[in-house]
């Protein structure tokens, strides 16, 4: 990995929001305002229901695009090539544990919420971990 590389996996570690940018069949970009938290590997992660758009084209196609952004999803810096992978069901608490010290209890509170839509029925699908890895 190269000290550029490296940097940008830093920055996007310690920002409050990271803009996902995955990429639909035709080639139509889909941005989303998402938490992450480093992994200590030169990764970072995030989670979200293995039933959500953005998993699905994950899946489909790693290529993605990471940059900082607002709660909104504004882009606050340039968005840099990257490759996105869902984790392993076994690797979820560890993504869990780095998001809930990075967001403390934003993160409890989320994590309560989608407990209580999943028991509503309101929330179909399971978390799932997915770990970005910067090109270069």
């Amino acid at each position: 990995m190269t000290d550029r590389t490296e940097r940008v996996q830093e920055l996007l570690g310690q920002t409050s929001y990271v803009l996902l940018t995955t990429f639909r069949r035709d080639g139509r970009p889909v941005g989303t305002p998402v938490w992450s938290a480093p992994l200590g590997d030169g990764r970072i992660a995030l989670v979200t229901q293995d039933t959500t758009g953005k998993v699905k084209r994950v899946r489909r196609d790693p290529h993605v695009l990471v940059a900082p952004c607002t709660q909104r999803g504004k882009p606050l810096g340039r968005p840099v090539d990257a490759q996105a992978e869902v984790l392993a069901a076994q690797e979820l608490p560890e993504v869990e544990r780095r998001l809930a010290a990075k967001y403390g209890v934003l993160f409890q509170l989320f994590d309560a919420v989608e407990g209580f839509l999943q028991r509503r029925g309101r929330m179909r699908g399971s978390r799932v971990a997915v770990a970005v890895t910067v090109a270069g």
